[in-house]
């Protein structure tokens, strides 16, 4: 199942959340809002074996990465762009799931023009980013840490910064419109830099 929030524009982005392992997509709803009120299309699906998703997880169940990256995540992909015509899909993925997003992504997967990636190392973010990020060769790659600062001061860890994800979801909404559109216009973007304590974007 995908649920659907459609944005005023038809032309405008989609982003498609890609739930952690064991969130269901109902998890998600405060960072759909938000980057539904940026004005993004925006779909949420379980995983297989989470939340409304089939089959339900049980013994003698059998399935792994191979089938959420070959035969899930493109069917996913392909029923988003069928409810949205014409526009580019940009998975955002939370820990596994970017993990899914970036792997199926990699196979060349028609309709999806980039990929966001929220704490999708491990839990133990840095260290374990860096060695994820340093696999994308063959692609420009852009970061940004999302602090406690940027959150109004609230605890964040790696599931609790949904629930005070505005700051987050208005960034990720800028950069997909950002990155798009230089994509339209045949710049690619490079940057690396991280910011985590300055205004919450990658210098220039």
């Amino acid at each position: 199942m995908v649920r659907l929030l459609r944005a005023e524009r038809p032309e405008s982005p989609v982003a498609l959340v890609v739930p952690a392992m064991g969130a269901r997509a109902r998890f998600y709803a405060p960072f759909a809002r938000g980057l539904h009120r940026g004005g993004l299309h925006v779909a949420i699906t379980d995983l297989r074996g989470q939340g409304e998703s089939i089959p339900v997880a049980r013994r003698g169940v059998a399935y792994g990465y191979r089938e959420m990256v070959d035969d899930d995540f493109p069917a996913v992909v392909r029923a988003v762009s069928a409810a949205f015509p014409g526009s580019p899909v940009v998975p955002v993925g939370h820990s596994l799931g970017g993990q899914l997003a970036l792997l199926s992504s990699a196979t060349g997967l028609p309709g999806v023009h980039a990929v966001v990636l929220t704490a999708a190392g491990s839990v133990w973010p840095p260290s374990a980013t860096d060695h994820l990020l340093q696999k994308i060769t063959a692609a420009p790659v852009s970061r940004w840490h999302y602090t406690e600062a940027l959150a109004g001061g609230r605890r964040l860890d790696h599931f609790r910064w949904v629930r005070h994800s505005d700051g987050m979801s208005a960034y990720i909404t800028d950069w997909i419109s950002g990155t798009l559109i230089m994509r339209q216009n045949g710049v690619e973007q490079h940057s690396t830099q991280q910011d985590p304590v300055g205004e919450g974007r990658p210098e220039d």
